[in-house]
């Protein structure tokens, strides 16, 4: 352990992350009790004493403390290229930090308050983390402006894709709710890979 540990790069963390939220999501899909969950949302799947949302609840904890880990790495690639790269010496890492930090306290948070005991609290755990992806996307090209403009317009067309699902749900109710949650938690950590990928790649430019 200790030596996957030492040779833990930014990059494999997030594949692991990626590979540990499909796999705890399904695991609670199959096993959850209730088999018409996904007319109702996706937080159903964490509702009640069942092996299944304990399943989900857990997932989503340990996947939150990840993701603050996953923001020091970032902090720490950031300040290498910092070092290196004279185009990233503007990068405003420390606001990109505290806001990765902050959604995966939020997504923490969705799995502490289950949505059959604290709504209120869980709502606003799901509510932040959307509202701080929307923040990030919006504020990236100054905290991070030597990104290129492909990762710039990737990332506008996935907001987009969110506020028009959101619409889609909210307004004329073609998506239910969990569909628009899935879709909302697809493009969030889609995203993240690649941010995660796009700094890897800047460090391999430097490095070559």
């Amino acid at each position: 352990i200790y030596l996957v540990a030492a040779q833990m790069t930014t990059l494999r963390i997030s594949t692991a992350l990626a590979v540990f939220l499909v796999s705890g999501a399904l695991t609670s899909m199959i096993t959850a009790e209730d088999p018409y969950w996904w007319q109702r949302h996706f937080s159903a799947l964490g509702a009640g004493d069942s092996a299944s949302s304990y399943a989900f609840n857990i997932t989503l904890i340990i996947a939150g403390a990840v993701i603050v880990s996953l923001s020091d790495y970032i902090a720490e690639d950031f300040a290498k290229l910092k070092q290196k790269a004279l185009l990233y010496k503007k990068a405003k890492t420390t606001a990109v930090r505290v806001v990765l930090a902050l959604i995966g306290i939020f997504l923490a948070l969705v799995g502490v308050f289950a949505y059959d005991t604290d709504p209120l609290l869980h709502n606003t755990a799901a509510g932040g983390m959307a509202v701080l992806f929307v923040g990030l996307i919006i504020a990236l090209p100054l905290l991070v402006p030597s990104f290129s403009k492909a990762f710039f317009a990737l990332s506008y067309a996935l907001m987009g894709v969110l506020i028009l699902c959101y619409w889609l749900w909210v307004g004329l109710e073609y998506f239910n709710l969990t569909t628009f949650e899935l879709i909302a938690a697809g493009i969030i950590f889609g995203w993240l890979v690649v941010f995660i990928r796009q700094v890897a790649a800047a460090l391999d430019d430097d490095a070559q």
